[in-house]
């Protein structure tokens, strides 16, 4: 199965008019595409019997899927804080 974050282009694309459309915020519908998209493969992963029960209940448990999402966040976060970096960077050389 391919995943839309895999091409990034469109990826991009689909997050911007997903948030436009429902007005919510980018990070917003990246950040439950990720979380959908870890769920999506735990349940594929216990499909396959790749994960007991109990590893497949602690997984899907609601303290873990919060630390996913904390996760998730943290990792947005440090994504904008790098592209506003880059973004600054670029501005400084424009200038000169």
């Amino acid at each position: 199965m391919a995943w839309l974050h895999e091409d990034r282009e469109e990826f991009k694309n689909a997050v911007l008019f997903t948030a436009d459309q429902n007005r919510i915020t980018p990070a917003a519908v990246e950040k439950d595409y990720y979380v959908i998209h870890l769920s999506s493969y735990i349940v594929d992963a216990k499909n396959r019997n790749e994960l007991n029960d109990i590893t497949y209940m602690a997984l899907t448990s609601p303290k873990t899927i919060e630390i996913m999402q904390d996760l998730i966040n943290a990792t947005l976060i440090k994504k904008a804080n790098a592209t506003t970096e880059e973004e600054n960077e670029e501005n400084k050389e424009s200038q000169t």
